[in-house]
């Protein structure tokens, strides 16, 4: 029977008309490319007009509830619901590394499985393939951090009931690199600096940052805004942990910091192009290789502080503080890190190695 909709003359809500006394309610939707057209009749109910209202708009999202329920049904593949999960995603770097890897590295082998039927076998058989590409350990464990919380989504939404990934473990080489005599090494590094970069205060202070432990991504992306000089602090707003992060600004730096002439965003920013940070610090890399070692980089300087510090007898907490970690293994358990703290105990090494 055709509905007459000239008749429901009152808009009441998207995909909702009544008629003139708001006894029939008819409703329109369309999802994807299916529409769906009801009538709902509530004369023969005692209901005032607010009651017959909100009851249309209950059933309305009911039909959207199933019909959402129809499409996450049991056929759904991989590829089909991790497109829609990544489209929920932030806008953030890492984000997009994950959707990129995942497109790069999984769809094609385990996409097209129906999400319910992929089982801790074929996780394994994932992995077994990317190390047969000879894709590094870290790359290969970045499988399990990309499709855990896909499968997580999955259990949340009831396709599934328990996720594949879980008691997975990729081994990685141990790669952190223990520096002996450390306390020596950061007075070189700090001497190397000094001297390299004395007439040039962009990057005496690009280099002393990362002697404190910051990262070379950190140090590039701070921005005037997030250094407060009354209080010798300044703040990183993003970082790898995902969380803000403040730190001591050691006194050197604070003396050398209004020495570079900007007007730019970035205290590093580029020479070339306005408000975007610097991105390649080679040369000056290079500059410190001739004078210290020929392995020198930025990041080094975070394994000899940090082996400076236990050299000190500094407690891990503080280390981790330091170095903006955000998991100090079980410590986390009892207490939360305090990065001012951590980085105030690193200058404090620095300054006690100088001297």
């Amino acid at each position: 029977m055709a509905i007459d909709t000239k008749k429901y003359i009152n808009k009441v809500d998207v995909g909702i008309k009544a008629d003139k006394n708001y006894q029939e309610f008819y409703l329109y939707l369309k999802i994807d490319s299916r529409k769906y057209r009801k009538i709902l009749d509530y004369s023969s109910k005692h209901w005032d007009k607010r009651t017959k209202i909100s009851q249309a708009k209950l059933e309305i999202q009911k039909i959207r509830d199933k019909s959402t329920q129809s499409e996450l049904n049991e056929n759904i593949t991989l590829n089909q619901f991790s497109e829609r999960i990544f489209n929920t995603y932030l806008d953030t770097k890492w984000n997009k590394t994950k959707k990129n890897y995942y497109q790069k590295y999984i769809e094609n082998f385990l996409g097209k499985k129906q999400i319910n039927k992929i089982v801790q076998l074929n996780i394994k058989e994932l992995i077994k393939h990317l190390e047969n590409k000879e894709l590094s350990p870290r790359t290969v464990k970045t499988s399990l951090e990309v499709l855990s919380p896909i499968f997580n989504d999955a259990i949340a939404n009831k396709l599934i009931l328990n996720n594949p990934c879980a008691n997975i473990v990729v081994k990685r080489p141990n790669t952190k690199k223990i520096v002996l005599n450390a306390s020596e090494k950061l007075v070189e590094v700090h001497n190397a600096i000094t001297s390299e970069f004395k007439d040039d205060p962009f990057y005496y202070c690009l280099f002393m940052f990362a002697l404190q432990g910051r990262r070379k991504s950190e140090i590039l992306n701070i921005k005037w805004e997030d250094i407060d000089f009354i209080n010798d602090v300044y703040v990183l707003p993003k970082t790898k942990s995902g969380f803000e992060q403040k730190f001591y600004l050691p006194k050197d730096i604070k003396e050398k910091l209004p020495l570079i002439e900007t007007d730019n965003i970035y205290v590093f920013n580029s020479r070339k192009i306005k408000d975007k940070p610097i991105q390649n610090v080679r040369d000056q890399v290079n500059k410190l290789k001739k004078v210290l070692w020929a392995d020198f980089h930025m990041h080094y300087c975070r394994n000899i502080i940090s082996s400076a510090m236990s050299e000190k007898g500094v407690e891990a907490i503080f280390q981790s503080g330091a170095l903006g970690h955000n998991d100090p293994n079980t410590i986390k358990k009892y207490t939360s890190l305090d990065y001012v703290r951590g980085s105030k105990e690193a200058s404090n090494i620095i300054d006690q190695s100088i001297d």
